[in-house]
């Protein structure tokens, strides 16, 4: 699908229009075709470790 990608810390920006389309997509009842496993993660139950804060220098992209 086509997206913007920032080169300085890789957030992935889509399109109103794409977006839309993908939530019509979502929404609708057409079965998919193929799901895939992914890891989710409770954020008020994650601690920050050694890694910091978020670096937010290029926010808003």
């Amino acid at each position: 699908m086509p997206a913007e990608v920032c080169r300085q810390c890789g957030e992935v920006l889509l399109r109103p229009d794409i977006l839309e389309r993908v939530q019509e997509v979502v929404w609708s009842e057409v079965a998919p075709k193929r799901t895939a496993s992914v890891p989710v993660y409770d954020l008020a139950q994650v601690k920050v470790g050694d890694r910091g804060e978020v670096d937010r220098s290029c926010f808003p992209c």
